[in-house]
């Protein structure tokens, strides 16, 4: 795992290199199709990351748009 920091030595990017894991998603389900439970969980990896940097607003928000009537 190698991280990059801004400024403030907050993390912002994290890689994850898994040797020998070849093409599929990260930890999930065994048994299921293109996942290997052996890796780490790359469900949980992006939950714990975007929990820790939640998106900042930057500007009005504005409401839904209305649908048919």
């Amino acid at each position: 795992m190698e991280t990059w920091q801004d400024v403030h030595g907050r993390d912002m990017v994290v890689y994850y290199r898994i040797d020998g894991m070849g093409h599929a998603w990260s930890g999930g389900t065994p048994g299921s199709i293109f996942t290997d439970p052996h890796g780490p969980d790359a469900s949980e990896i992006m939950y714990d990351f975007f929990m820790a940097h939640p998106k900042e607003s930057t500007g009005p928000q504005h409401p839904p748009a209305a649908g048919p009537t």
